[in-house]
């Protein structure tokens, strides 16, 4: 098993969406190759940062919309199982399933606090202010960093997800809660990587 907690960094000022994921010792988990200029949003998962042993890919299901499910398999092509929004539900309180490939859940992860949406909202309409808009909806956004939970398919909570801020980029921490079977550890990073990619740009 690798050391916790993982994280995820991503930097602001960059144009390849590019995504690596760490153990606490800074060895790279998995490195996430987005796709560009695709109508269908596609990534590339691979073992290191060098991208030549590719692991995993995950396409998505349709072009956009609510309840999009992007379809995971491995380097052969093999289904293994897809991620997933809970649709409308995710308007309020942000919510993803992680499945295997006979559909049966393995993860849920939740927004813990979905009132943080609603003060992003509000820095958002504060920025339009003229002259100090953008300082003090910047300010509010600095400390707003929302956390979501991942719990099993019995709504044990299993780890905490966190994103953190700073001037140059966002850093999100996996954190285990309670210890899973190492045989979920794949679907774990894949899950964790997937979020960043979903909701790295929230504030």
């Amino acid at each position: 098993m690798s050391s916790y907690p993982w994280q995820v960094r991503w930097p602001l000022f960059v144009l390849s969406p590019e995504l690596h994921l760490e153990d606490a010792q800074g060895r790279n988990l998995l490195t996430f190759k987005q796709k560009i200029f695709t109508l269908r949003e596609a990534t590339s998962v691979f073992a290191d940062k060098s991208k030549r042993q590719l692991l995993y890919t995950l396409e998505a299901d349709r072009v956009m919309g609510f309840g999009a499910k992007h379809i995971i398999r491995d380097a052969s092509g093999q289904l293994l199982g897809s991620f997933e929004n809970d649709g409308w539900n995710s308007l309020w309180r942000t919510r993803y399933f992680v499945k295997d490939a006979e559909g049966n859940v393995i993860y849920h992860v939740q927004e813990e606090n979905p009132w943080i949406k609603v003060f992003e909202g509000i820095a958002g309409l504060i920025d339009d202010i003229p002259l100090i808009g953008w300082v003090v909806a910047g300010a509010l956004l600095y400390f707003l960093n929302p956390t979501y939970l991942v719990a099993d398919s019995y709504g044990q909570n299993r780890y905490r997800i966190r994103k953190q801020r700073s001037i140059f980029e966002r850093r999100f921490l996996l954190e285990p809660i309670e210890a899973v079977p190492e045989e979920w550890e794949a679907f774990t990073q894949l899950a964790v990587m997937r979020l960043v990619q979903l909701e790295r740009h929230r504030g």
